[in-house]
């Protein structure tokens, strides 16, 4: 099993000539090192995690293995949803590491770290009929929600800004978002959302935004 694999140690990695390493075998120097170079031990454990990642190439030698079937290892890691494209991402990033350090040249160092997603991976921006099309259907189960979705659709803002923001906070063009990922920050509005904020705020100041 791959954790089995991952959690294996060879006796001497050093000892053996880097075009006969294995990707395994140099993974586990790397830990081996990690483990003494200071790091906290929240960040072991991560890197601990993608041990499991490197179970399709783990037997492989580096120097001799191509770069297509590195590339099949790492769409295989990710295909059917076992693993998210970010996660195998730092996963390669983690493992490009391990090897440069390992100073072992190879077809390996053509491997990118990104993981390219397919086009219907791709999140696709709604077009303003799709929006609306979309907004009619939540009025019809929760108008209150429809509210709050145009809010989203309108101002561009996030969520948890919305979800946050109080009616109190809508100066007429501008909407001030008093709790951002950044800190706080103004939003200038478009005349739509403009009309449609007012329309669902008027007389109702101090409250929050519907959610």
């Amino acid at each position: 099993k791959a954790e089995a694999l991952a959690g294996s140690k060879i006796t001497d990695p050093d000892a053996k000539p880097a075009a006969e390493m294995t990707f395994g075998e140099a993974w586990d120097a790397y830990i081996d090192w990690a483990d003494t170079s200071g790091k906290t031990i929240r960040a072991m454990r991560t890197i601990r995690s993608y041990g499991p990642y490197f179970a399709g190439i783990w037997g492989m030698k580096i120097a001799k293995t191509d770069i297509a079937t590195l590339n099949k290892w790492r769409a295989d890691t990710t295909k059917e949803g076992r693993r998210t494209h970010a996660s195998t991402s730092k996963a390669v990033s983690a493992l490009r590491t391990a090897l440069t350090r390992a100073s072992i040249d190879g077809p390996w160092q053509k491997m990118k770290a990104g993981v390219k997603r397919t086009a219907s991976a791709t999140a696709k921006a709604l077009s303003e009929e799709e929006a609306e099309t979309f907004l009619a259907k939540a009025d019809a189960v929760n108008p209150a929600f429809r509210r709050f979705l145009r809010v989203l659709y309108l101002t561009g803002a996030r969520t948890s800004e919305i979800a946050q923001a109080k009616v109190s906070e809508f100066a007429g063009t501008t909407l001030f978002i008093a709790q951002s990922k950044t800190g706080s920050r103004v939003v200038t509005l478009t005349p739509a959302a403009r009309a449609y904020i007012t329309i669902i705020t008027q007389g109702a100041q101090g409250v929050e935004f519907d959610a």
